[in-house]
């Protein structure tokens, strides 16, 4: 592990890292900057600008960072995921400092609202992706969805409920009375309470 370096503490504009590189939205050129940094302080920043250039992991309001997990579903282990995609590139020069520098400099250079997340209007995640609860048409998951939560059971448009339709009726007789509750029932689905007819 490298000693602390005074140098690592030099504002991100100070720093020997290259911007203005017609590549510098490209994160291979962000990993060679990463691979070249010759301290902590520029290893943090050349992080932080590979990270922000491949996506998938994001800097949110209160300090946390939340990850993309592949399956349509953001978390906030995002620290774990700047560890595994930083630390094989650099082997011998990773280090908790290293980590620290990235996460600073992720948060310093903007950050999402916490309320980006969650679940888009009108829709909620199932299992076999994301229904619109408007039309019933699924559609996949894409990661500016920022979906944080499915829930874990497909959509299937030609399932009956025979026994939850019996239950209904002879709970609640009055016909009206039932579609309130199917209505209901649909709303708490929609956490953003998307008005529906």
């Amino acid at each position: 592990m490298e000693n602390e370096n005074p140098s690592d503490d030099t504002a991100s504009s100070d720093l020997g890292v290259r911007t203005d590189d017609e590549n510098s939205h490209d994160p291979g050129y962000w990993r060679q900057q990463l691979v070249n940094a010759d301290n902590n302080g520029e290893r943090g920043y050349a992080a932080s600008m590979m990270i922000r250039t491949h996506g998938n992991i994001e800097p949110v309001e209160g300090g946390s960072i939340f990850a993309y997990n592949g399956d349509g579903i953001w978390s906030d282990n995002g620290e774990q995921a700047v560890r595994e995609r930083i630390g094989p590139i650099l082997r011998e020069n990773w280090s908790k400092n290293v980590l620290n520098k990235t996460k600073e400099q992720l948060l310093v250079d903007g950050l999402r609202d916490r309320d980006e997340f969650g679940m888009p209007n009108g829709k909620v995640a199932v299992k076999n992706d994301l229904l619109d609860l408007q039309n019933g048409e699924i559609q996949e998951i894409r990661p500016d969805d920022r979906v944080l939560w499915k829930l874990p059971t497909e959509y299937d448009p030609e399932a009956d409920c025979p026994r939850f339709r019996q239950s209904l009726r002879e709970w609640l007789p009055d016909e009206g009375a039932r579609n309130k509750i199917q209505e209901f029932v649909g709303y708490a689905l929609d956490f953003n309470n998307t008005a529906y007819e």
